[in-house]
């Protein structure tokens, strides 16, 4: 009456118990029964095993008694705590770096230990329920190349089998760099020159300095093309009519911003006069095409103005 019993790896469900066993006069009866039980139980206790093979679906402790032709008997005993039913918990926090956000989990499980974390990435405030990258690190990295407000999503799986619920991060939001102008325009004409300071502020990567360009434009579209320094003036000379200030930087990742300021209404260009004579009347005509008007007028033989 010789034999042994073992099993298998962790499960989610149920466990086999493996019966090994020999006698020379031959098995008469097999039976099982849950915790530790003496032979004299199983002489009306006991659910008979027809083949070598136990399964149970709960962690407990199990006996198996054996019973020969000629009455001989055996018991022996397992203890099962491998059936892990419990997926695991934790949670997920993200952090940005060179371009790339990376979710960090925190991960426990109640029996079998945790096998693998599964990923995905959205902008949804809900997870996806499919697309998941798994891998056996409990961080993993995905690339930002827009603006927009990102999540990570993770599943947990444990040795046994069983994977928690998507847990979803915090989310993080992108930003492009931002271009701050020291003079948005102005509300009416003015002669000379006209300038501005332009502030360039970090968003979400780090600058790319050599991305910064403006440039003066009557069209609002113009694309800049003149390098600039962050916190310097630069200035519009020697120009008439209506003029756009546009600045552009970008971030290392290639997210830029461009600003364009509101209306620069400049007039360098003097008004025109002609006299014309016939008889006794002198005709002045005058125009201006700068933009701001004639703002006075007048004549002389003891020269009245009119404006």
């Amino acid at each position: 009456r010789n034999f042994k019993l073992w099993g298998q790896m962790y499960s989610n469900s149920f466990y086999n118990i493996n019966i090994s066993k020999s006698d020379n006069n031959g098995i008469k009866t097999t039976k099982y029964a849950s915790g530790s039980q003496t032979e004299s139980y199983f002489a009306s206790n006991g659910t008979v095993v027809t083949d070598n093979v136990i399964r149970v679906t709960e962690n407990n402790t199990y006996t198996v008694y054996v019973e020969d032709l000629v009455g001989n008997k055996n018991v022996s005993t397992i203890t099962i705590d491998k059936i892990d039913k419990t997926a695991p918990t934790g949670t997920i926090s993200v952090s940005f770096s060179s371009g790339t956000l990376k979710g960090t989990v925190s991960a426990s499980d109640n029996l079998s230990g945790v096998s693998s974390y599964m990923y995905a990435f959205t902008t949804s405030t809900t997870c996806p329920t499919s697309g998941y990258t798994e891998s056996a690190n409990n961080s993993y990295s995905f690339t930002l190349s827009s603006v927009g407000t990102y999540y990570i999503c993770t599943k947990i799986k444990d040795v046994a089998g069983n994977i928690s619920s998507a847990i979803i991060s915090s989310a993080y939001k992108y930003t492009a760099p931002t271009i701050t102008l020291g003079t948005n325009g102005n509300s009416a004409y003015v002669k000379g020159n006209v300038s501005s300071k332009i502030t360039v502020s970090k968003g979400s990567a780090d600058l790319s300095t050599s991305t910064y360009k403006y440039i003066y434009s009557t069209s609002n579209s113009a694309t800049p093309s003149t390098s600039f320094t962050s916190g310097s003036s630069y200035t519009l000379t020697s120009a008439t009519g209506k003029y756009y200030l546009i600045a552009k930087a970008c971030d290392t990742n290639n997210v830029c911003t461009t600003k364009v300021s509101n209306v620069f209404y400049v007039d360098n260009t003097a008004p025109t006069c002609s006299l014309s004579v016939s008889g006794t009347t002198i005709t002045g005509k005058y125009s201006d095409t700068g933009g701001s008007g004639v703002a006075y007028y007048g004549y002389s033989s003891g020269m009245t103005g009119t404006t």
